[in-house]
């Protein structure tokens, strides 16, 4: 469900930053008494009040039999309040499930930002869903499958299959078949399992509202509702873990597409897992110069993904058909010694760019200026600089006092350590998708 689009580079933030790391924190951070997290980024003159609810559900932590569901419970918690539209007067509403979290999000003229908290509490207490409303989203559902499968971007069901498959034991993954054989009662049992209150929901607001003035507003808006959850993150629920199948296999799903994944399990560490986030980026950048690929741009990439049993670096690639294996295989061979070799952009500049945007406190207006220049709208500019800083927390697993400790503490020696050790060839397992006829 992404009808309004927030497209700056990640690395925008960097450009128009400082050039060294700083400490301040551009937003102003609360723990509420019901555990629920509080982000706010005070921005005087912006035309909105954009707020993320941010829930610690991803396509790979889905149990075994139930592909997509934390996709489709984003559909049916947005829904529950707004059943026809995603624009009501001075809201639009967005919502957006990958890999690793939930997202629902509201874009509110500065009129009407209490009720677009509102929503954001009420999907949190949201356990009853019609059964016409759910027809409706699966169909939307399999749009989104249809054109992304047709443009070769198939990313995010392969993680989805990827929880199937390898975390949950399966020959076949169903990720289009699970959603469209699921039913009210289904949708309420995962979310009955899963959402509610506690330190696992981060809600983040970016816009002209002071943060104790939104603080106070969300917490008598919480105040009602009365479902709390002991899950403060993906690890909490010792029923979501699994032990996943490493090694290489072959296995089905029910796309039309094929698409290869590799995968590294990274050290339970905090600096560890950093600095598997920088090696991935490298890695993309080497995929995306690599002419002699099966690929074209956007349909190879690296990330570091989390699972309810750990993080992995993950290497993903949307291919032709079936006889174009051998060449991934070698093209991510390829990326990952130009990464570790530093062509494109070497290990130091890498760590420098990502230490300072780690870091760094936004400049807004520079941000709206340059975006201006280049004749792009500029009513998102904010939202897209606040999730830009939030991705790398949710991605990560980490606060942002843990980020940027961690990234102080990963130099070129602890990179080179780990890309020797973990990221090593022997320590790699892969699954190639291919489609049930």
């Amino acid at each position: 469900m992404t009808h309004t689009a927030l497209t700056l580079p990640l690395l925008l933030a960097t450009s128009i930053a400082g050039n060294a790391p700083q400490d301040p924190d551009p937003f102003e951070r609360f723990e509420l008494e019901n555990g629920v997290r509080l982000a706010v980024m005070h921005v005087p003159d912006a035309p909105r009040q954009t707020t993320f609810t941010f829930l610690p559900h991803g396509l790979v932590a889905d149990p075994a039999g139930r592909a997509q569901f934390a996709h489709l419970a984003e559909h049916m918690l947005i829904r529950s309040t707004d059943p026809d539209s995603l624009s009501v007067p001075g809201i639009d509403i967005n919502g957006e499930t990958s890999a690793l979290a939930l997202r629902m999000e509201t874009y509110a003229e500065p009129g009407a930002w209490r009720e677009s908290i509102r929503r954001h509490a009420r999907w949190l207490d949201a356990r009853a869903f019609d059964a016409d409303v759910l027809e409706r989203e699966k169909e939307r559902i399999a749009g989104e499958e249809r054109t992304t499968t047709a443009g070769g971007f198939t990313h995010k069901w392969a993680e989805a299959a990827w929880g199937q498959i390898v975390r949950g034991g399966r020959d076949h993954a169903a990720v289009h078949g699970d959603v469209a054989g699921a039913t009210v009662e289904d949708v309420a049992a995962w979310v009955e399992a899963r959402i509610g209150l506690g330190r696992g929901v981060l809600i983040a607001s970016v816009g002209p509202v002071d943060a104790n003035e939104l603080r106070d507003a969300l917490d008598a808006e919480l105040a009602e509702v009365v479902r709390a959850t002991e899950a403060s993150s993906h690890t909490s629920r010792e029923e979501d873990r699994t032990s996943p199948e490493e090694g290489d296999r072959t296995a089905t799903w029910d796309l039309d597409a094929h698409h290869y994944l590799e995968w590294y399990r990274l050290p339970d560490d905090a600096v560890d897992r950093i600095g598997g986030s920088v090696f991935a980026q490298l890695v993309s950048v080497a995929l995306s110069q690599d002419s002699s690929g099966p690929f074209r741009p956007g349909q190879a990439m690296a990330r570091v993904i989390a699972a309810p049993e750990g993080s992995f670096l993950m290497i993903s690639a949307s291919l032709p058909d079936g006889s174009a294996l051998d060449s991934a295989r070698a093209a991510f061979g390829r990326a990952i010694e130009s990464a570790k070799k530093g062509a494109g952009m070497s290990m130091a500049m890498a760590l420098f760019q990502l230490k300072a945007q780690a870091g760094s406190v936004p400049d807004v207006a520079a941000a709206r200026k340059q975006m201006e220049n280049h004749g792009h709208d500029t009513s998102l500019i904010e939202a897209q600089l606040a999730l830009n800083l939030l991705i790398p927390e949710i991605q990560l697993g980490l606060e942002r006092g843990e980020l940027i400790a961690g990234y102080k503490a990963l130099d070129e020696d602890r990179m080179k350590a780990l890309v020797g050790g973990s990221l090593r060839a022997e320590a790699r397992a892969s699954l190639f998708l291919t489609p049930r006829r």
